[in-house]
């Protein structure tokens, strides 16, 4: 997400730079390299030696220490917007999520003092108009994407969509279209999901029966699932990947998607009570076939994540960032509540997978112990087998 507007040579040249007592780096820059490095270290493909992957923790606590001097020297320019939302990404991952949503208000406000909500108004203050472009529209629609996806996950109020808005989708000039082809995909498909959103936070907020809103939660749940059946959004386009950074899109996106419509039945399910338990909504949830098929591709997709890329910062990513634990625990329930256990073969070899490479990453990380120690979801299963 503006990336673009990312100086790449600056950063190839701060490992030098950042050595020499001569020269002065603002504080943005410095906090942005850490940030680049630390995403950097947990893509394998960023580094011709596997072993540089222990370096994400040293990038983490570096941009923790970067923080106050990119603070005090903030404008509210488009890069510290950039730097902002990188760390809301790298907080969740490391399930700092109270850093993570100070560092999202803060880009919100960095956006809104930017005008990225009026890009095609009349007369918009901040933006030149002839430097507009569809790239600027489709980071406006991304932010839209992920205020909506904290709203849902985190149960936070409504931040830069609680602005009125007036942005165009990008290319819909027909002279004007996308030249990668997997990112244009997915971000259509993530702005059908977003519009899904929308219209599901909405029926939060009306009174309507809680059965009724359990029922049209359920359509608008086979509106996202569509995607990946008939769009074919899953293996096929991880298939169709190019490069490294196309990977991440496609397995972000799945998740994305599977995890939106298991929070969307968990909020519907909840909604109407007044202090509903945990353990009673998952039970619920069994008897939802929209819900088991999520919880079945966050697993799955998990397992093929944690395949590729065997890093301890992948296990922070899906338990920080997209919860998965809920879909592992509402398969395991599934498993050994089912009345015939071979019915669920697919899901008991899945959960055996994943809750194996959970162990084998993390068996050795002090911060895991807990996850390494709840195997005995697990040996649930293996009782039932």
């Amino acid at each position: 997400m503006f990336v673009n507007f990312i100086d790449r040579k600056l950063i190839e040249l701060m490992p030098d730079l950042i050595e020499m007592d001569h020269v002065h780096l603002d504080g943005i820059v410095t906090f942005l390299y850490y940030n680049v490095l630390y995403h950097g270290c947990s893509i394998t493909a960023s580094t011709k030696n596997p072993s540089d992957i222990k370096y994400t923790k040293d990038a983490y606590i570096c941009c923790m220490r970067a923080l106050p001097g990119w603070q005090q020297e903030a404008t509210g320019s488009t890069t510290d917007l950039i730097a902002a939302l990188s760390m809301v990404t790298i907080c969740a991952e490391s399930f700092d999520f109270e850093l993570g949503w100070q560092m999202y208000e803060l880009a919100c406000d960095y956006a809104r003092g930017l005008n990225l909500h009026s890009l095609d108004a009349v007369h918009p203050s901040s933006i030149n108009r002839d430097r507009i472009s569809d790239v600027d529209r489709k980071g406006f629609w991304e932010f839209i994407q992920i205020d909506l996806v904290i709203q849902l996950l985190f149960d936070k109020p409504p931040s830069f969509t609680a602005t009125t808005w007036k942005v165009n989708m990008p290319w819909l000039d027909p002279n004007s279209q996308p030249k990668e082809r997997i990112g244009a995909t997915l971000f259509l498909a993530r702005s059908r999901i977003s519009f899904v959103l929308m219209r599901f936070l909405a029926l939060l907020k009306s009174d309507g029966n809680p059965e009724d809103l359990v029922q049209k939660t359920e359509d608008l749940c086979r509106e996202i699932q569509e995607l990946y059946t008939q769009g074919r959004l899953g293996k096929w386009l991880l298939s169709s990947a190019e490069s490294e950074a196309d990977v991440w899109k496609v397995f972000d996106a799945t998740l994305t998607g599977y995890t939106c419509i298991l929070f969307m039945l968990r909020r519907a399910e909840m909604h109407g009570h007044t202090s509903p338990a945990s353990a009673d909504i998952e039970i619920a949830l069994l008897d939802c076939p929209v819900a088991l098929d999520a919880a079945r591709h966050i697993v799955e997709t998990s397992e093929w994540l944690l395949t590729r890329y065997p890093w301890p910062s992948s296990v922070s990513a899906l338990f920080g960032a997209f919860k998965i634990h809920i879909a592992y625990s509402m398969l395991v329930n599934a498993v050994c509540r089912a009345p015939d256990v071979l019915a669920y073969a697919t899901e008991i070899r899945i959960l055996h997978l994943l809750g194996d490479s959970i162990i084998r990453i993390c068996g050795a990380e002090r911060e895991f112990a807990q996850l390494v120690h709840a195997g005995y979801l697990n040996a649930r299963v293996k009782a039932r087998t």
